[in-house]
């Protein structure tokens, strides 16, 4: 099973694709689902989204696209996942809302909600900025990148 799913993954490459850019560039869908590897329609999908969710701003006209609305350094890898497919929780068991008779002594419970707060945390540290300068970083080390 996956943790994040395809449609995490495409608007993730996506946003730091986007935030490899200068600040203001506006990119088109095609040239998006080309860098990206995301297929077309699906990514057109993940855009409207992205873009009723403030995270982008929609450009119309001939030379229409999307570009970043907000800075790179204050949008998190979690954010962008839970917007795509809703709260992560590593199991049943650590959803705060769900009652289980085993809940005040039982260790699993406990230790898997300190796993999770961990990997949250992962996922929050990282920023569309972190994630665009690596990216930049890995592409010049290939030849012709």
């Amino acid at each position: 099973m996956e943790i994040i799913r395809r449609n995490s993954d495409y608007a993730l490459r996506s946003l730091i694709y986007l935030a490899r850019e200068p600040a203001g560039t506006v990119v088109d869908l095609t040239t998006l689902a080309t860098e990206t590897g995301t297929p077309p329609l699906f990514l057109q999908k993940i855009l409207q989204l992205l873009v009723r969710e403030k995270v982008l701003i929609s450009h119309r006209g001939a030379h229409g696209g999307v570009s970043l609305a907000q800075n790179p350094g204050q949008v998190d890898a979690l954010h962008i996942i839970e917007l795509m497919q809703g709260p992560l929780v590593l199991s049943i068991c650590t959803n705060q809302d769900k009652a289980c008779m085993r809940k005040q002594f039982c260790s699993l419970r406990k230790n898997f909600i300190r796993i999770q707060e961990s990997y949250l945390e992962s996922l929050r540290s990282l920023t569309l900025d972190t994630l665009a300068q690596e990216e930049r970083a890995e592409l010049q080390k290939i030849p012709g990148g």
